[in-house]
């Protein structure tokens, strides 16, 4: 097991009591407050992200209805999304998937525009494409992530003052029993 250096050790010696147990207790409320932080992001980011699949993929069918029935597509009928058939822009592992019969998403959330993609194969080995943009979402989950760290940042300050009034209040225990 490595040794703290040498100034840390004497910084914890400076220290008293009730300013070990303020750090202690801000350091255990910060990693519960990461840790809290991250499940609650992570769990935003899935149900975001299963939304838009499912969307994109809705908006999918609704396509390729009309253009099963018209041949064409009807931009009047597609919606908020971006249809397109034979569409460059499409992934290209989307596109292998389409072309290999499956109907299937995409989601990118990288780069300046992020979006959901959702694909299939119609006739004559043609991919019908749909593509969302996630400009919105990306925004929340970006507002979500600034509340997340306000929250913990109160949650830790809170605690190290609460820590250190119970510190001090223990160590005036202890010198009154002692003395």
């Amino acid at each position: 097991m490595r040794r703290l250096p040498a100034r840390c050790r004497r910084l914890l010696r400076a220290l008293g009591l009730r300013w070990k147990i303020a750090a202690l207790l801000a350091a255990g409320c910060s990693l519960v407050a990461v840790t809290i932080g991250v499940l609650i992001y992570e769990a935003r980011v899935r149900q975001v992200s299963d939304a838009a699949r499912k969307g994109a993929t809705e908006q999918l069918v609704r396509v390729r209805q009309v253009y099963e029935l018209t041949g064409r597509l009807d931009y009047d009928k597609v919606g908020e999304a971006d249809a397109r058939l034979d569409c460059p822009e499409v992934p290209q592992e989307l596109r292998a998937a389409a072309l290999d019969g499956l109907r299937t998403t995409y989601l990118d959330l990288s780069g300046p525009d992020p979006a959901v993609w959702a694909a299939r194969p119609v006739g004559g080995g043609h991919v019908l494409s749909v593509r969302r943009s996630l400009a919105g979402e990306r925004a929340e989950l970006e507002e979500l992530d600034a509340q997340l760290v306000a929250s913990g940042t109160g949650v830790v300050a809170l605690a190290a003052v609460g820590g250190a009034l119970m510190a001090s209040r223990l160590s005036k225990d202890l010198r009154w029993r002692a003395g």
